[in-house]
């Protein structure tokens, strides 16, 4: 790797159609954020509410090993407890990325990005589940 190029921390990276820069570096599945991560996380995150899709895309692919978990656990939930037989399990993939661009854009920019979705995220899901369950008309035969 030439010194010039970003580095990336745990040695993945998520880079932009436009360039082959690195845009975020993956977080690891489990364990402590370092805060430069975290705070280069942020300062994408800023792009990102600012509008950048790129920047958007990047940051979920970045947060994915720790969001995957609460993404499994809420397509099993919704499966074992029947919440809507019309849900299936693409539908919520697609509703955690809208929770997640949701917490980028309430997020203050003060503090951990990582903590704040870390925390947030599976509540925030649990509840976005929840509500398509209630919001879908249902038939009655």
């Amino acid at each position: 790797m030439n010194s010039n190029e970003p580095s990336c921390v745990f040695g993945l990276s998520i880079v932009s159609h436009r360039s082959q820069a690195p845009l975020a570096p993956v977080l690891q599945s489990h364990g402590p954020v370092p805060d430069d991560v975290d705070a280069r996380l942020g300062k994408l995150a800023n792009r990102a509410r600012l509008g950048d899709y790129d920047a958007q895309n990047a940051l979920y692919a970045a947060f994915a090993p720790r969001l995957d978990p609460s993404v499994r656990r809420a397509q099993g939930n919704c499966l074992r407890r029947g919440l809507d037989p019309s849900i299936e399990p693409g539908d919520i993939a697609q509703q955690s990325f809208i929770v997640f661009v949701e917490l980028l854009a309430n997020w203050s920019g003060q503090g951990s990005l990582s903590g704040y979705v870390i925390a947030n995220f599976p509540w925030r899901l649990i509840d976005a589940v929840r509500l398509m369950s209630h919001a879908r008309p249902r038939m009655s035969f």
